[in-house]
């Protein structure tokens, strides 16, 4: 979503075709470890000049769309050094149908929470929303690339739906 080019279905191009990516794994299918956050987050800092590291995109969340409330910073201020040192959070405000509430870290300080909007331009009815909010971005039915034999994907590439895939259209602006 942020960054492919010239896929299989050549008209499936990122919002920034030919960016560098890094990825950084943090979980699992089932688990986000907080502590691999923290240290993908100080892996960013630390060498955000040797790979010209500007954004950070987080398509995930955890305790449910809770907050209707800065949280602080979920991650011991780590988004704050980073939003510091020039990098910017775009995180994913979850999918729980809330209006009031949104995900954590979404919540946190200096962090830019996504939501996701329709083909029509409407915020889809899953979507976290709130006024800690700041962007809305295209997430229902996203060509996104996934991991073949995953349960949601039949392939190379597969139409997802969620805060999840507004998140790196954000990114890819950034």
């Amino acid at each position: 979503i942020a960054g492919s080019k010239n896929s299989i279905y050549n008209s499936v191009n990122g919002v920034a075709p030919g960016a560098n990516l890094l990825a950084l794994k943090v979980g699992n299918a089932a688990t986000i470890y907080g502590d691999a956050v923290v240290s993908a987050i100080d892996w960013c800092i630390v060498n955000k000049n040797v790979y010209n590291i500007h954004v950070m995109s987080m398509s995930f969340g955890l305790f449910n769309g809770g907050y209707s409330e800065n949280c602080g910073d979920p991650y011991f201020g780590r988004i704050n050094i980073a939003y510091q040192n020039n990098i910017t959070s775009i995180i994913a405000a979850g999918n729980e149908y809330s209006s009031s509430g949104i995900s954590y870290p979404a919540c946190a300080n200096n962090a830019v929470p996504v939501t996701a909007s329709s083909k029509s331009d409407m915020v889809e009815a899953y979507a976290n929303r709130n006024s800690l909010v700041k962007l809305i971005a295209p997430g229902g039915n996203i060509w996104s690339t996934c991991v073949p034999g995953a349960p949601l994907c039949g392939g190379a590439y597969s139409t997802l739906s969620g805060t999840s895939m507004a998140t790196p259209h954000v990114s890819g602006a950034f």
